[in-house]
């Protein structure tokens, strides 16, 4: 019986066809095991951010418990920590001073001590903003054009926008009104519509978030929630405070006529969001009555349309 010989070309081509699918299962093999170590990698580097941001929060608490010590021990010294308005007085004092050296020593260029100065007097204001006798909005202004001069300020104040986060949320005495600014002024404001949206429904922290950063809700169509905080009676009042023909400075008539048309079409937008057709087209009427130019007009029609309602520029302009 004779044995069946394979053909020398197609054992070669089987050979060849094994070796080739040897290869390419290798190395789908040396692939998907990278893949897998790549992402354990990843993993890790982020279970290393989130154990970094841990130790950042938890180093923030610490360092804003000592600024309050500090703080306490400085009054106590002065003779009357009481908790009454000599307190708050010998507060306001103290941070006053502070930042006064702060500005000294960026005026002479040593900003590292300007930075901790500047700084000190900020982690006050975003826990106890009455403590500060300067507005603390006018502090955190300086800071940003500091940070101009100083590029790590910006860090700092980014670190500080996480670290209070949680204080708002947990802290029922926090108040609000410093961080929703800060992170407005430094492009984060989907951070203050976030801790709006973890707060309870009835916490009055909510509108304060709102009031310190209500464009961005509007930019964002949230108009219930500007709607619940500015209702049309605090639109309305505004409108007529903003157009009345009082007796102002030549040199402020361009920023009042700016101000009146940027309130008041983001409150058209808002009404017209709501539903609230009857008011939307009132204040809308009587604001087209007082534009002077198209692109005035325009802003009018964009706010209605923007809120879903174009059809009430027409009714407007029949």
């Amino acid at each position: 019986m004779k044995a069946h010989r394979i053909p020398t070309f197609a054992f070669l081509a089987a050979c060849l066809l094994g070796g080739a699918l040897a290869l390419h299962w290798r190395s789908q093999s040396r692939a998907l095991e990278a893949r897998l170590t790549s992402l354990a990698e990843a993993g890790a580097q982020r279970d290393a951010q989130d154990h970094q941001l841990a130790q950042k929060v938890e180093a923030g608490e610490a360092a804003l418990a000592s600024v309050e010590r500090e703080l306490d021990q400085e009054l106590a010294r002065a003779g009357k920590p009481d908790a009454g308005k000599k307190r708050n007085a010998l507060s306001k004092e103290l941070v006053q001073s502070r930042l006064r050296e702060a500005r000294r020593l960026a005026q002479a260029q040593e900003y590292r001590p300007a930075l901790e100065l500047y700084l000190w007097c900020f982690d006050i204001a975003l826990r106890h903003p009455n403590r500060l006798g300067l507005e603390w909005a006018n502090l955190l202004r300086e800071l940003l054009e500091f940070s101009t001069l100083y590029p790590l300020t910006r860090d700092e104040l980014l670190q500080r926008s996480t670290r209070f986060g949680p204080l708002l949320l947990d802290d029922p005495d926090f108040d609000p009104s410093c961080l929703i600014r800060l992170n407005k002024e430094l492009g984060l404001s989907h951070r203050n519509m976030a801790l709006y949206d973890q707060l309870p429904a009835d916490s009055r922290k909510r509108a304060s978030i709102v009031i310190f950063d209500q464009d961005s809700f509007v930019a964002a169509q949230r108009y219930p929630d500007v709607a619940a905080v500015y209702g049309y009676s605090m639109m309305n009042f505004a409108f007529e405070r903003n157009s009345s023909g009082g007796p102002r400075p030549a040199a402020q008539a361009p920023l009042v006529r700016e101000r009146l048309f940027t309130e008041t079409t983001r409150d058209i937008e808002v009404l017209a969001g709501v539903n609230d057709l009857e008011h939307a087209s009132s204040l809308a009427s009587r604001l087209l009555a007082l534009a002077g130019t198209a692109e005035e007009r325009e802003r009018i029609q964009k706010a209605l349309t923007r809120a879903g309602h174009p059809e009430l520029w027409g009714q407007l302009n029949p």
